[in-house]
């Protein structure tokens, strides 16, 4: 069953992202705890775990992206990985990060991603 709820999950994140009214959204979220799926735009900060302490558990891209990791959950400063000029890690539709025991935070903090 927890299959099957994964499945629904990336599928409701994968088409909210698709028919999102700003065509600059790349990337649906859920974060532990909530039901709504959170949209991020190209340039805007998309945190891994929200000021109130909840982790993303699954976030499902829909437009092609190059992101940059921040340690800062706010984006602040210089990305970390990869750092500058390199590029932007890709990522392409239909990819997807699962995450439910918060262990992408290892990393960073946050992310920026842009169109490529």
């Amino acid at each position: 069953m927890k299959f099957i709820r994964s499945v629904v999950v990336f599928n409701a994140l994968l088409d909210a992202c698709i028919t999102a009214t700003d065509t600059t959204t790349y990337v649906g979220v859920r974060y532990e705890g909530h039901t709504d799926i959170v949209l991020y735009t190209y340039g805007e900060c998309y945190p891994y775990q929200l000021p109130t302490g909840e982790n993303a558990q699954l976030a499902v891209w829909c437009r092609p992206s190059q992101c940059y990791d921040y340690v800062s959950p706010y984006c602040l400063g210089s990305p970390d990985i990869p750092p500058p000029p390199l590029p932007g890690l890709p990522f392409v539709p239909g990819e997807f990060l699962p995450d439910p025991d918060g262990v992408v935070e290892l990393i960073g903090g946050a992310t920026v991603c842009d169109a490529p």
